[in-house]
């Protein structure tokens, strides 16, 4: 009986010790295993923990801590996380010295004193791969500053330029410029225009028929709203 008991226990010890090893083995390159060892207990607990999933590993990964509403502890945008009124436009757009065709694009409601909603550039390019350029070079200069444009918009529109008085057709890219999570503007987007007037001066990405007063950009001044 007793050589029995213990060929018993020392079965199950050895089959214990079999079924960890098997576990780790198995589960080593996607689990982590822990062995526990209580002090009134003759055999470990194991324990095994979730892996990351490749969704979570990439929502860490390219999580935007911005991306959350400022509070008292952290204001990525200053002004206590309240979007700049007009007069506050005004004075950073002119101490940044950003190009005189940014259009500032009012609130879409009735009261004067709501804070400014966008700010806009239309920029014409010469063909549709300059235009392309020009995007991808936007999107580098907002990857590397770490502010995105709210909006860059490539499209082939029926219009005039106002330097050759011609209708004709005319590759443009609207650039709009807005931080969503303070209800407008932000001191981000007027650094952020600054940095894009820098980049076409650098190499001249415009194309040189550069100006607000495009027929099809003023037909679209007033679908600001539209949709919200």
């Amino acid at each position: 009986m007793l050589k029995s008991a213990r060929f018993s226990w020392a079965h199950s010890t050895v089959a214990l010790e079999q079924n960890a090893a098997l576990i780790f083995s198995s589960s080593s390159a996607t689990a982590l295993l822990l062995g526990i060892f209580p002090k009134n207990s003759l055999f470990p607990r194991f324990a095994l923990i979730r892996p990351l999933s490749s969704s979570d590993r990439r929502h860490r990964r390219f999580r935007d801590p911005s991306a959350h509403r400022p509070t008292k502890k952290c204001d990525p945008y200053g002004n206590a996380g309240q979007p700049l009124s007009a007069s506050d436009v005004r004075s950073a757009t002119n101490s940044a010295g950003i190009d005189f065709r940014w259009r500032v694009v009012p609130s879409c409601d009735d009261n004067i004193a709501s804070p400014p909603r966008h700010l806009r550039r239309t920029f014409v390019h010469p063909s549709l791969s300059a235009g392309g350029t020009f995007v991808s070079q936007l999107s580098l200069l907002s990857e590397v500053n770490g502010h995105g444009f709210f909006s860059v918009t490539l499209r082939r529109n029926l219009g005039r330029c106002p330097l050759s008085q011609r209708t004709t057709f005319v590759v443009r890219t609207d650039v709009t410029l807005r931080t969503e999570v303070v209800g407008g503007l932000s001191y981000e987007d007027v650094h952020l225009a600054m940095l894009t007037d820098a980049e076409v001066a650098k190499d001249g990405s415009q194309g040189g028929c550069d100006v607000k007063s495009l027929l099809f950009d003023v037909m679209e001044e007033e679908g600001d709203c539209e949709g919200e």
